[in-house]
């Protein structure tokens, strides 16, 4: 792992001199020494405890340094919202949401809610990975248009209507964040849905607007659609 979140607490010991004249003569006073400037706290939102710290080095076993998985079948965490990654934590912890390996549940089974709260932050804050695709990928092309504009003779729906024209996502309703996501794992996601059944954060069946969606899109579109999502710039949470 790359980086680190470690926060030392160091204590400086000041030692004082007293300065003796000569025998018989009183002790020269000496200057008190000016204060020295309080260090600022660290921000919550981006504190993490001895503890948490842990978890995240398992995390990145998996989903890589600062949350940028080296594998394309395992989700990027990098600037995901972490009003999403918060709730699907919570998910994997009461055993409510399961992944193709199962592993996820039995990761979360043991962090607290100050731990998860952590990690989301933590990792919402860590920068979406730079675009891999080159601008001249034929996919991009096409999967912009259906990512942007869907295709409504199809009754395709844009996936910007819910995710936004930037990826970014929204907090309310929580809808996760999709740029710079790879595009094995895209892919993966959306013929889980067009497959069902597809579990959600609430253990439930997927949400009829993705399976609707997912449906409606052939194996090129989803082809297209998830080059797009990787490729695209990087842009801050709203």
């Amino acid at each position: 792992m790359t980086r680190l979140w470690i926060w030392c607490s160091v204590t400086a010991i000041l030692g004082g001199g007293v300065v003796l004249g000569a025998l018989g003569q009183a002790p020269a006073s000496v200057p008190t020494p000016a204060p020295r400037p309080v260090p600022a706290a660290v921000p919550a939102t981006t504190r993490m405890d001895a503890g948490d710290l842990q978890v995240r080095l398992g995390c990145a076993t998996c989903h890589g340094a600062q949350g940028r998985s080296p594998l394309s079948n395992i989700p990027v965490l990098a600037g995901q919202r972490p009003e999403w990654l918060e709730a699907r934590l919570k998910a994997f912890r009461r055993q409510g949401a399961r992944n193709g390996s199962g592993i996820m549940p039995r990761y979360a089974a043991n962090l607290k809610d100050a731990q998860i709260t952590a990690l989301a932050r933590m990792y919402a804050a860590d920068p979406t990975p730079p675009a891999t695709r080159p601008p001249a990928d034929s996919d991009l092309v096409a999967g912009q248009t259906l990512y942007v504009r869907g295709r409504p003779r199809d009754r395709v729906i844009a996936c910007g209507t819910c995710h936004t024209d930037a990826g970014t996502g929204t907090a309310t309703p929580l809808i996760p964040a999709l740029r710079g996501q790879h595009a094995g794992y895209v892919t993966y996601r959306l013929n889980g849905y067009r497959a069902l059944p597809v579990t959600t954060a609430d253990g439930q069946a997927g949400p009829q607007a993705m399976r609707t969606v997912a449906r409606s899109l052939s194996d090129a579109d989803i082809r297209a659609v998830a080059a797009y999502v990787e490729a695209m710039p990087a842009r801050s949470l709203p």
